[in-house]
């Protein structure tokens, strides 16, 4: 395993410090900067030139979402390879960031169908249905979507990623539960709001967008935290 003999020597700390470490080290801080920025402004920029169902998309709302999907898979891969300390170049577009990308669009995907068949994904209700299968349905996951993006040779692979589960199986469900759950309420509840305040139409796109930042971060963190108990074992 890429990286095994780092891992021998670094302490445990509690999972969840453990995931806060890894989203926002030093060695994360552009991508994760980066992020933020490409959050906030493919946000704004959305909300300029908003959607309406029947209609055709402007163009501007288009390039936000292409923006910032693909550069969210990008500084995604960076930060989980800066975090974990992987040989493979942060910002390569290698095959194991297009095994990530396909990992990475599974977790995102099952759990927002999910959804879909629940019921309007932007109720309070569903999302919490929502982000609590993502958080059981990605958990189990979560080394090897690290592994996919930083390990050489290529981790195509689950099983050597998804061992000794009782490691960080447990933390990383709990932390999932007790960190992005929340964080996707507050979306919810930023997106209702800002029907209904318009003095606070644009702050309110900021702190959406503040909240996405955040709560990928974690999540990446969370992924990281758990990846690094199997590689250290």
């Amino acid at each position: 395993m890429d990286g095994q003999d780092q891992w021998s020597t670094v302490p445990r700390r509690l999972f969840g410090v453990e995931a806060i470490r890894f989203a926002f080290g030093r060695s994360t801080l552009l991508p994760a900067l980066l992020l933020l920025v490409l959050f906030i402004g493919s946000g704004l920029l959305a909300l300029h030139h908003p959607y309406f169902s029947g209609a055709v998309p402007a163009l501007p709302f288009l390039a936000a979402l292409v923006l910032r999907v693909a550069g969210t898979y990008l500084l995604s891969a960076a930060i989980l390879r800066r975090a974990v300390g992987s040989r493979r170049r942060a910002w390569m577009p290698d095959g194991a960031f297009w095994l990530f990308v396909l990992l990475f669009t599974i977790s995102l995907a099952v759990p927002a169908a999910i959804a879909l068949l629940v019921g309007n994904p932007l109720s309070v209700g569903t999302n919490l249905i929502m982000n609590g299968a993502a958080t059981l349905f990605v958990s189990p996951c979560a080394p090897w979507i690290v592994a996919a993006a930083s390990e050489r040779p290529l981790a195509w692979q689950p099983g050597p990623w998804l061992r000794r589960s009782h490691l960080w199986l447990p933390q990383r469900t709990l932390w999932a539960l007790l960190l992005l759950v929340p964080l996707g309420l507050v979306h919810v509840l930023i997106g209702s709001w800002q029907t209904g305040f318009d003095r606070w139409f644009w702050a309110l796109g900021v702190a959406d967008a503040l909240a996405g930042f955040l709560g990928l971060m974690l999540r990446l963190g969370l992924d990281a935290a758990a990846y690094s108990r199997v590689a250290q074992d």
